[in-house]
């Protein structure tokens, strides 16, 4: 057996430990620290917050103020497109970054419809051909190309309508009435709304959340962002600019590359094997994200987490979302997360900056049965298995 000794605080090497050891599969080895490492239980802590890029904001500025420097910091995903919020956050702030994981954002399929749907919503004078041909086919809808070429040579939603009733085909009629009251409805959402607002209908109301879903099931296994990444990562981008007017055009300029030179590092967990920074923040470390929804073997996905965790020397901060939805199975695991803050007794409250309401926060706690409650809580893929670890963490926190 052979003895992996990690620099980072006590605490995580206990969560790190607790982990691992819920994998079958596993290397026989010790983890340990030595007498350098950092033992505070104040190193470790868990913030869950309703919108996780302003609390990470807050984080960062406490990490400056008490002396760190930008590039003594590290801000870890799961998945690269989860780092655009993060980057045009900072960005916002002023804060240099290093960004390990350039991604055409704005080019994936569903931000681009996204958009699309949002321009259209905005503009009551001349629609784009463009924008309706992309909104037309996301979500999908069934649409011949040759019905969804008419509908770009329309300028308006009375246009569509009236080319609903030319067009003989009663399904494909239907269908298009049906785009065009669709975009009545987001428009009428739009009214006076967010551009996070506007986002959020886009994406729940029109169906394109779900489309999204259906082209992810085709690439389970995949260790790759997910569509619906995508859409979660831009609602997270209208927060920090409200005004949809000229979000798109805030989006195009925030989102540029950036690599300063003593800037934070922005990068996926996969590209940091190896590497340490004094000041570490996993970024929606939440259901679906950890572990991903698109994965398939979850003793790689407690593995990942590892690696993320035991990158920080002297800090490690979680950041999860607590507004993630409870709709779905592979969702349901976010309903561990009040147990857990019950598990983690005596946690401090503070303020999200901004729209985000309340953060709740916690230490790593006293004793190895807390981290492990914490750090161990991977739920099963299967709806069986998640109800054996749900009954399972219910004995836990009844001790």
């Amino acid at each position: 057996m052979t003895y992996d000794q990690l620099r980072c605080p006590v605490p995580v090497i206990d969560g790190a430990r607790n982990l691992l050891s819920r994998n079958q599969l596993r290397v026989a080895k010790t983890i340990g620290g030595g007498p350098e490492n950092v033992s505070s239980e104040a190193s470790m802590r868990i913030v869950a917050c309703p919108i996780p890029v302003l609390a990470l904001v807050d984080l960062i500025r406490e990490h400056l103020a008490t002396g760190a420097q930008p590039s003594e910091i590290a801000v870890l995903t799961r998945v690269n497109t989860l780092l655009a919020p993060v980057q045009a956050a900072l960005k916002t702030e002023g804060i240099p970054v290093q960004n390990r994981d350039g991604t055409r954002f704005l080019e994936r399929t569903g931000v681009a419809a996204a958009l699309a749907w949002m321009r259209l919503a905005l503009d009551h004078e001349h629609l784009a051909g463009t924008d309706i041909m992309r909104a037309a086919r996301r979500p999908t809808r069934g649409i011949s190309a040759r019905v969804i070429e008419w509908m770009g040579e329309q300028h308006d939603v009375s246009g569509l309508e009236r080319l609903a009733g030319r067009i003989s085909d009663e399904k494909s009629s239907a269908k298009v009435l049906d785009f065009a009251q669709d975009l009545d409805h987001i428009r009428a959402r739009s009214a006076d709304a967010s551009a996070a607002a506007i986002l959020e209908s886009i994406r729940t109301e029109t169906g394109l959340d779900q489309s999204m879903r259906a082209l992810d099931a085709a690439h389970h296994g995949r260790n790759s962002a997910a569509h619906s990444d995508d859409l979660r990562a831009l609602v997270a981008l209208g927060h920090l600019h409200p005004d949809p007017v000229t979000f798109h055009a805030w989006l195009s300029e925030i989102l540029r590359p950036e690599d300063a030179e003593n800037g934070i590092t922005l990068a996926t967990v996969h590209r940091v094997k190896g590497l340490e920074w004094p000041h570490v923040i996993v970024y929606d470390a939440t259901s679906g994200i950890f572990p991903h929804r698109l994965s398939i073997d979850l003793e790689e996905e407690r593995r990942v987490f590892h690696v993320a965790i035991t990158r920080a020397r002297q800090s490690l901060r979680i950041i999860a979302d607590e507004s993630n939805p409870r709709s779905s199975s592979r969702s349901s695991a976010h309903r561990e997360l009040p147990k857990i803050r019950d598990v983690e007794a005596g946690g401090s409250k503070g303020a999200c900056s901004g729209q985000a309401g309340r953060r709740r926060t916690t230490t790593s706690g006293a004793s190895d049965r807390r981290t492990a409650v914490l750090l161990g809580r991977i739920p099963l893929r299967s709806v069986r298995g998640h109800r054996r670890w749900c009954r399972r963490l219910d004995r836990i926190v009844r001790r």
